[in-house]
């Protein structure tokens, strides 16, 4: 496995490994004649290892202590982390959990490198950046970049109309960076527009969140079931409407939507299948309807 080095500092003390996958067979600038190919085929069906270098940061241990309460607690246990190696490093290594660049910019900026960081952040980097952060418990150092990155993509971004990745970027990012005005608009949408509980798309994000977002799902929706049964019991015991054929067919509506969502006959919680924006969009359907 062949490495490279990138010096965050050049006196530092601790080498950051983090290994790379590569691609195997990178395209191919020359032209192929398979005519005169001399090199044997690969039978069919044959999956290609997964190649991988490692990227090494020349680190400062007192600065991964300072910004880290992970480095902090690491380098004070009995791990091998701990000691230094043959070549007179620590070495602290994360495998192929954690992008590279954005590795990079973490530790760039706990070690003071600021000039030249990027005045922006796309959501894919920000994200990248959140899993890196929450891992270290580097929060506090970070803080002034990352408010500052999420602000400028804030002013740009729209939410989204449904449960994606991106709603679910948001939400890691907006909980690891302490945002939490957008974190509750994130985590309301989320709960809109999930069925049964929030995909996380393989995000790193913290599992009481999803669960919480579920949890909250659930008590709306029996809040609306519990309302609608409500207002079909008063139609029915002529405590609603202005006259038979008012009740009748504002009864016979109600039904038709709430059939029409799964409400009818009354479902039972959690609720599974059933999402939020559309029972809230039949409704609303149903009540512009009654005004002609």
């Amino acid at each position: 496995m062949s490495n490279t080095c990138v010096a965050i500092d050049p006196d530092g003390d601790t080498l950051v490994i983090l290994a790379i996958k590569q691609d195997p067979h990178p395209p191919s600038t020359e032209p192929s004649d398979s005519t005169n190919s001399t090199e044997p085929a690969e039978p069919a069906g044959t999956p290609d290892s997964p190649e991988f270098i490692e990227k090494h940061f020349l680190c400062s241990k007192k600065h991964l202590t300072l910004a880290s309460r992970r480095a902090s607690k690491m380098f004070s246990s009995a791990f091998k982390e701990a000691s230094k190696q043959d070549d007179g490093l620590y070495h602290w290594n994360f495998g192929e959990v954690f992008d590279a660049q954005a590795f990079e910019l973490v530790l760039k900026i706990i070690h003071g490198k600021t000039r030249g960081l990027p005045q922006n952040a796309e959501l894919e980097l920000l994200s990248r950046i959140a899993s890196i952060v929450d891992d270290l418990e580097c929060y506090d150092a970070l803080s002034f970049f990352t408010e500052r990155w999420l602000s400028s993509y804030c002013w740009l971004y729209t939410l989204p109309q449904k449960m994606d990745k991106t709603l679910a970027q948001l939400i890691l990012v907006s909980f690891v960076f302490a945002n939490a005005n957008l974190f509750q608009k994130c985590t309301q949408r989320a709960a809109r527009y999930t069925s049964e509980g929030m995909p996380t798309f393989d995000l790193p994000i913290r599992a009481d969140i999803p669960s919480r977002i579920e949890e909250s799902r659930t008590e709306i929706l029996q809040y609306l079931v519990d309302r609608l049964y409500k207002v079909q019991d008063d139609l029915l015991h002529r405590k609603l409407g202005c006259s038979e054929g008012c009740r009748a067919m504002l009864l016979g509506s109600l039904l038709q939507v709430m059939r029409a969502v799964s409400l009818y006959p009354r479902p039972e919680s959690p609720f599974y299948s059933l999402r939020l924006d559309l029972i809230i969009s039949s409704l609303s359907d149903m009540q512009s309807s009654m005004h002609y």
